[in-house]
């Protein structure tokens, strides 16, 4: 639907669909004959009414000079004014020429005041004149007809797709978000895995040094029973050493004391 293909800046919403009305909703078909089936459809389904748009639609464009309006030099620095509507809305390569089509001669305006001021003072008429659409979804056509009021079928039909298009815009953004707090998580999980895995290795690290220095202080304590124990038998042998001295040389006195007589 043509709803879906065109781009409406902010705030244009209300006015587009005042301009454009039942053929937001219509369908976009090469030629006219390929919109039977549809209508055929529709009417045995009694499911109302279709409207199929050609993409190359016969239109005559012959009284614009460089597709631009011989008017329009004469009121776009006009206070109030907003713009061309085939200047100010986009699309596609392939629906530009049907873009044009649907809002030829469509000025955007912000206030009615505005639009009663230019037609007051314009110099154009019907056919050929411009069709003045306020902000908030007025028409004041060339031939000075005006049409506005409550909404119709299509009335907030772009706003609410806007509104649809900004809230999938913050679940996508909600969803990358949440993935990324995701393999955050997964990120600290395995962290934390690594952590506890390191800590089991320091705490075994730690029992093992225990061990050994339980293990170095039993040798410690053995090897100095030992050396207590060989100390004292080099002082019990230093002291039979020194009574065999005193024993030898009480034995060399008496030797040399027999000599003598």
């Amino acid at each position: 639907a043509v709803a879906e293909w065109i781009t409406v800046p902010a705030g244009l919403d209300r006015a587009v669909e005042a301009m454009l009305g039942e053929r937001l909703r219509a369908w976009l078909v090469n030629q006219p004959i390929d919109g039977l089936p549809a209508l055929e459809f529709l009417r045995h389904h009694r499911l109302g009414k279709g409207t199929f748009l050609p993409l190359q639609p016969r239109y005559a464009f012959g009284a614009h000079e460089g597709g631009v309006p011989s008017w329009w030099s004469a009121i776009k620095g006009e206070a109030g004014v907003v713009g061309l509507a085939s200047e100010l809305l986009t699309a596609p390569g392939e629906f530009q020429e049907t873009l044009r089509w649907l809002v030829d001669r469509m000025v955007v305006v912000d206030t009615l005041d505005t639009a009663f001021r230019l037609w007051a003072h314009g110099v154009w008429a019907t056919p050929d004149g411009p069709i003045l659409v306020t902000q908030t979804g007025e028409v004041l056509e060339s031939s000075g007809a005006l049409v506005g009021g409550s909404g119709d079928a299509t009335s907030g039909l772009l706003e609410r797709r806007r509104a649809t298009e900004e809230l999938e815009r913050t679940i996508q953004s909600l969803s990358k978000a949440l993935e990324q707090n995701r393999r955050r998580r997964e990120d600290a999980e395995v962290a934390r895995e690594q952590t506890r895995s390191r800590l089991k290795e320091l705490a075994q690290a730690i029992r093992d040094a225990e061990m050994q220095i339980l293990a170095l202080g039993k040798d410690q304590s053995g090897y100095r029973t030992r050396l207590d124990e060989l100390t004292r038998r080099v002082e019990f042998m230093s002291a039979e050493l020194q009574d065999l001295d005193a024993s030898q040389r009480g034995l060399e006195g008496e030797v040399t004391a027999s000599r003598e007589r």
